[in-house]
């Protein structure tokens, strides 16, 4: 298929139903609201007692039945019959918004080896709170050390790459779960890129006796995937910028904490490698992260020896300048703090301060406007200047001085983002009097 496609790909969706007859409606309604019209839905029954049947309300859904061979070898089967250019794993149990075939198809328009990742929101079905989650980094292979990003469905793949790299493993690394962080992690380790969407195309629901509430099971597994993609990535010597070393070090030590057992003792090839590495690697960070680094890396017997061995440039007597990687989670959370952001005004924020990267200003040191902030520099996006009406009672907010509106009439920026809960019709009489000729968002 041709990246540039001039035609409406079709889109194989693959959702595995074991014992799920009770979700599988919600599942497949999510499927029948899409605005993505070229869709082929198969279903695999993997050996459910009474049998999955499919509601007469949904027309056109392929129904396999197979043996119980659990969730890899499910999605695998529905891997080797799809007729889709793109495919996504949907498990029986979740859900997809309206739009989220239609955003993701066109994400990966005239890009070759990239998969699409999606915003979702995660649904606690026991208490009914939900958070909504972005994806936001700027290195995959970076950010896939220390965390997955998300449930399968939030993935959109090119169906060649996904045969290419031999479907989801089932082997024993994966018993237990994570399936769906092994095939990204083995992706991005062989070369595939990630692009971001941030609109909330995927609904996850959590409820007690679900997989992902089996933790103990998890935290083994996550150790196995984890040690064999780290393994593989460097063997390959994949691991080569001073943010990639630093995050498969932090993932390294977030997977251990979480590891008992002879497990442990797999980690030796790995922990050479870093030994090695750190040997002859200084890290330009800021003092703050460099002790939270070593306060992390003292949190384990295996990786102590780390924190005396880490050299940051400032000990040369040069200037730290702030790191933005982020210590623990690559994503964006809007969680704890009641924001909502309209899922338009992120897009437009996130083009466009891409677009004018350094370039550009933030008005409003807002709840919201911090939580953007944040949001921004974790995908390597930077302010030229923050500013507010109520700027003398800021020093600084995220290592970035805050600045007099006034300012703007002599900086360069040419673009300026108010932050959504700011005072709009206060604001942008001032902002044209002060910058008529800037974009205001």
């Amino acid at each position: 298929m041709p990246d540039n496609y001039n035609y409406s790909p079709w889109v194989t969706i693959v959702i595995p139903c074991y014992q799920q007859q009770a979700f599988l409606s919600r599942a497949l309604r999510s499927l029948k609201e899409q605005t993505f019209s070229h869709l082929e839905v198969i279903v695999i029954d993997d050996g459910s007692e009474p049998a999955i049947h499919i509601p007469s309300e949904f027309n056109n859904v392929t129904l396999i039945r197979q043996e119980n061979a659990g969730l890899s070898a499910a999605r695998n089967t529905g891997l080797e019959v799809a007729r889709g250019d793109f495919i996504k794993f949907l498990d029986a149990d979740d859900a997809l918004t309206p739009r989220c075939i239609e955003l993701q198809v066109a994400s990966l328009r005239n890009k070759a080896d990239t998969i699409s990742c999606i915003a979702f929101v995660e649904v606690n079905e026991v208490s009914g709170k939900s958070n909504q989650i972005y994806p936001a980094f700027r290195d995959p292979l970076s950010a896939i050390s220390l965390i997955n990003f998300g449930p399968p469905h939030i993935y959109l793949y090119k169906t060649e790459h996904v045969r290419e790299t031999g479907g989801f493993a089932v082997s024993e690394r994966v018993r237990g779960g994570h399936e769906d962080y092994d095939l990204v992690f083995r992706l991005i380790v062989g070369g595939k890129d990630i692009c971001t969407v941030h609109d909330t195309g995927a609904v996850y629901y959590k409820r007690p006796g679900s997989m992902s509430s089996k933790q103990h099971n998890m935290n083994r597994t996550r150790a196995l995937v984890w040690l064999y993609n780290a393994s593989t990535a460097i063997r390959a010597n994949r691991i080569l910028t001073e943010e990639q070393l630093l995050s498969f070090l932090v993932g390294m030590v977030l997977v251990l904490q979480n590891t008992e057992g002879d497990i442990r003792k797999d980690f030796a090839p790995v922990l050479h490698f870093f030994n090695e590495k750190l040997a002859k690697t200084r890290f330009k960070i800021s003092n703050k992260k460099m002790n939270a680094l070593k306060h992390l890396l003292d949190s384990e017997p295996e990786t102590r020896v780390f924190s005396s061995q880490i050299k940051t440039i400032s000990d040369a007597g040069e200037e730290t300048e702030a790191s933005t990687i982020h210590l623990t989670d690559p994503r964006f959370y809007l969680k704890d703090r009641e924001i909502t952001f309209p899922d338009n005004y992120l897009i437009r924020v996130l083009v466009q301060a891409k677009k004018y990267n350094q370039r550009f200003a933030l008005f409003g040191i807002t709840d919201s406007g911090r939580s953007l902030l944040e949001m921004l520099k974790a995908a390597g996006i930077f302010p030229a200047l923050v500013t507010d009406f109520g700027w003398q009672r800021f020093a600084s907010v995220e290592d970035l001085k805050v600045e007099a509106p006034a300012s703007l009439a002599a900086s360069t920026v040419e673009l300026v983002v108010i932050s959504p809960d700011s005072d709009r019709a206060s604001i942008l009489p001032v902002l044209s009097e002060i910058c008529p000729d800037i974009e205001i968002i």
